[in-house]
């Protein structure tokens, strides 16, 4: 079993690419425009939406690293946004912090019941802003180098299962390159972006879903490449 990109090249310490996405949502587009401006000069990626209906339909298209949202909001608040995300099992992992003025003391604490990450108190500090969202990125880094080593002790595919491998890219958020090995056939690579994979590729004539219903079938060593994707998806 072969990993790449690699901190220092030791076995389980992938390096995962970026410093994460996060979903800000506030009616103030103000306030938006600040967190968006600070977040991305610190090299996260941000998308930005003051309805909480709209962050809702946007989750269909994947899941960001965190969630930053505001309390009191039209059509849909903080509170029903993030009921909505919990129902929904695609989505009820993401961690979630709010946005809360220093004296929403009843606030704070329905949403501790909630099961939130964290709150950061209004109006932003930029610095701190950024130093508190930089110790919330770290966690969520450090328990995900937790998961993917835990799978990269296993020296072949099939003693991982095919299946528990792709939860995992998918809970890390990885994008890159999986190779999977196999004594009968030759080598299935599977490009993922963001946990999702968008093509595959067993390096013969076979490509796209074809390809990757062979996964589960594939035995031998795995490679694990976090590299940046370029391909357009093909599935």
């Amino acid at each position: 079993m072969h990993v790449h990109g690699l901190n220092g090249g030791k076995k389980g310490a992938i390096m995962l690419l970026g410093k994460g996405q996060i979903m800000v949502v506030d009616d103030s587009e103000p306030i938006c425009a600040v967190i968006k401006t600070v977040l991305e000069n610190e090299g996260y990626e941000v998308k930005n939406f003051n309805l909480a209906k709209d962050a809702l339909m946007a989750l269909r298209d994947g899941n960001p690293d965190l969630i930053v949202c505001d309390i009191l909001m039209p059509e849909m608040d903080g509170f029903e946004f993030r009921r909505a995300i919990v129902e929904d099992q695609r989505t009820a992992y993401i961690p979630f912090v709010f946005l809360t003025g220093k004296d929403d003391l009843g606030l704070m604490i329905e949403g501790l019941s909630s099961g939130i990450t964290d709150y950061i108190n209004k109006p932003i500090q930029p610095k701190e802003f950024v130093a508190h969202i930089g110790r919330i990125m770290d966690n969520i880094n450090e328990a995900r180098f937790k998961l993917l080593d835990r799978i990269l002790q296993c020296e072949k595919i099939e003693d991982v299962g095919f299946e528990a491998m792709e939860k995992v890219l998918d809970a890390i958020k990885f994008t890159g390159r999986l190779l999977l090995g196999s004594d009968t056939r030759t080598p299935l690579i599977i490009t993922y972006k963001r946990g999702r994979a968008i093509a595959a590729d067993d390096s013969s004539s076979i490509k796209g879903h074809d390809a990757y219903k062979l996964a589960e079938k594939m035995k031998g060593e795995f490679e694990v490449s976090a590299e940046p994707v370029t391909i357009k998806p093909e599935f």
